[in-house]
């Protein structure tokens, strides 16, 4: 299972890439709305690559010249510290039979430790020993932590049911929602704010995890941005010696443009961790295209900019060898 969400974690490592560039583009096209419909393509030239190489370069640790923003690692810091405090208070979302969990009330998960009031992590979580049937809600409650001179501040909750094996624990299927959790970051001195609201599923079948989200909206209430993730869908299949990643979805940016990106080959990784290889493929307007490759810790992007069939841009290859399973599985 950590495999599984470990080749995830490299999936939306290079999702990510790929919006931190069409968020930045500069294509015409109508707007995203709230709608299920998408906006009109987003080009693809040069300028966006470089966005793309940049973003990967600064954020994915392990990478060349890549560092970790301190705003991100405060971000870290508390999803482990909340694993430790849910696991002191025996909180679990994948129970077994012999650790079922029935709250009487309300759990307090985290307590925030910023100056005049950190706010509280809450959890409200039953689960039937059973059937596995789990249900619950988590709430952040005007939540603040700070470390290393870096502040995060969540607010929001979000829901989730489904069902796990009494027996083992494991998953047979989970959704999640949220109409709106607000994050604001300062870190030395820079303010930022996002909101974010989702509706997400997870299931397992024989060796395949699937995920799917109908629609995951993020917003940079700062920058004044809005980028939406529609159709999405990732599955995970455990082989002998390896484990492979299939994914596609859209990308919509208000005011930008939208992407199709899909998986081509799957990424895959060999089960001791040392081999990982994929790419993930985007398509825009005018038949502009782009596609992001890993192998063995070595990114490489080309894009078609002028949509005449032939890769006519590459960027510098990355050295991310440094980039290890264990930093990105959650």
């Amino acid at each position: 299972m950590k495999k599984f969400f470990a080749l995830m974690g490299v999936g939306l490592m290079m999702l990510m890439a790929h919006m931190a560039f069409v968020s930045c583009s500069g294509s015409s096209g109508g707007g995203g709305g709230d709608g299920a419909s998408s906006s009109a393509p987003a080009t693809l030239d040069a300028s966006n690559v470089d966005k793309t190489v940049d973003y990967i370069v600064q954020n994915v640790p392990g990478c060349t010249q890549g560092t970790m923003l301190t705003a991100n690692q405060v971000i870290l810091d508390t999803v482990a510290t909340l694993k430790h405090k849910a696991s002191e208070k025996n909180v679990s979302v994948f129970p077994s039979a012999a650790n079922a969990y029935q709250p009487a009330a309300e759990e307090i998960l985290l307590e925030g430790n910023c100056a005049g009031g950190g706010g509280t992590v809450t959890a409200d979580i039953s689960a039937n020993e059973s059937s596995g049937d789990i249900s619950g809600d988590i709430s952040f409650n005007d939540f603040c932590q700070e470390a290393s001179g870096s502040t995060l501040a969540v607010d929001g909750s979000l829901k989730f049911s489904g069902n796990v094996d009494p027996d083992s624990g494991d998953i047979n299927q989970l959704s999640g929602s949220s109409k709106g959790i607000t994050i604001d970051v300062n870190e030395n001195g820079e303010q930022r704010s996002y909101s974010m609201s989702f509706n997400a599923a997870l299931s397992m079948s024989g060796d395949t995890l699937s995920v799917t989200v109908d629609n995951f909206t993020f917003a940079d209430d700062t920058k004044g941005m809005t980028v939406r993730l529609m159709d999405f869908s990732m599955a995970a299949t455990e082989g002998a010696t390896s484990t492979q990643v299939v994914m596609s979805g859209t990308i919509d940016v208000t005011d930008q443009g939208s992407v199709q990106f899909q998986t081509d080959p799957p990424l895959t990784v060999s089960d001791d961790g040392e081999t990982i290889a994929g790419a993930l493929v985007m398509n825009g307007a005018d038949n502009t295209g782009m596609v992001v490759s890993i192998d063995n810790g070595l990114i490489t992007v080309q894009a078609d900019t002028d949509g005449d069939g032939s890769y006519d841009y590459f960027p510098d290859t990355l050295d991310c060898t440094g980039v290890a399973l264990d930093d990105i599985s959650f």
